[in-house]
């Protein structure tokens, strides 16, 4: 269940949205949601009389950069699989096989954190946060200034579960081999 939990919720991560931005008044709703697969960082505001939505311009190096995380993500989850079939036979390659994904786990989500950090420093002040921010009407040129909060959202929610559930895996991994070792060892020692 552990080897292959990991796999599902970082997939499951993959195609739901990392990051949000979301605001409301009584008359204005504006939701900003981004996704890995496709890269789009996608607006949805809802009046009274209009429901639009458009796609945010993303800078080329953020794009460039952030699409490694899928790129990480399947060579992981890649590495998980294999790992299964040194199992039985191959006890250090196996450990050493659920170690590297795990490090390229750990490095998606560094890159995610980093390249959305460096995005919203721009637009909304940090990865995290609130305050008041000047929403645009669509087809408008006026302005409304909305309460909002943003934050990560679910999919980077599922990958950090992810990542704990390979790293309890690793854990239990290095439990059952260290008991076993010495277990052995003991054995050893009393037949002499």
């Amino acid at each position: 269940f552990l080897k292959i939990l990991p796999i599902s919720l970082a997939t499951v991560a993959i195609v739901s949205p990392w990051w949000m931005l979301q605001g409301s008044t009584s008359q204005i709703e504006t939701s900003t949601k981004m996704y890995l697969i496709p890269l789009e960082l996608v607006t949805t505001t809802i009046t009274p009389d209009i429901i639009a939505g458009e796609f945010a311009f993303l800078p080329e190096i953020f794009l460039n950069i952030v699409s490694l995380v899928p790129l990480l993500t399947a060579i992981g989850c890649f590495l998980v699989i294999s790992s299964l079939f040194f199992k039985n036979f191959n006890k250090t390659l196996y450990f050493l096989l659920l170690i590297l994904a795990f490090l390229f786990f750990i490095c998606s989500i560094l890159i995610f954190f980093v390249g959305v950090s460096a995005l919203a420093e721009v637009g909304v002040g940090s990865f995290i946060g609130s305050g008041n921010l000047d929403i645009g009407l669509p087809g408008e040129e006026i302005f409304s200034k909305i309460f909002c909060s943003w934050g990560p959202n679910l999919g980077f929610y599922l990958y950090m579960t992810s990542i704990i559930a390979l790293f309890l895996n690793i854990i239990f991994t290095m439990r059952k081999s260290i008991k076993t070792n010495l277990s052995c060892y003991i054995n050893k020692v009393f037949r002499i």
